[in-house]
């Protein structure tokens, strides 16, 4: 039976919620486009984008 190493695992993850997290980001930068947010809307993106970005950093991390 073929097992993925634990890198590969933690990489494959933070590449899925790097993903998740920039379409977050995306989604509501339309949404604000459209005027459909009222509220916080620079929090969230800033909260988006750090997480995705950290996601990323980490993936990046790991495959140098």
């Amino acid at each position: 039976m073929i097992t993925l190493d634990q890198n590969v695992r933690v990489r494959r993850c933070a590449a899925v919620w790097g993903t998740t997290f920039t379409l977050a980001f995306l989604k509501f930068y339309v949404e604000n486009e459209r005027g459909w947010i009222t509220g916080n809307y620079r929090f969230a993106q800033l909260i988006h984008a750090f997480v995705a970005l950290s996601c990323w950093w980490g993936v990046a991390q790991s495959l140098a």
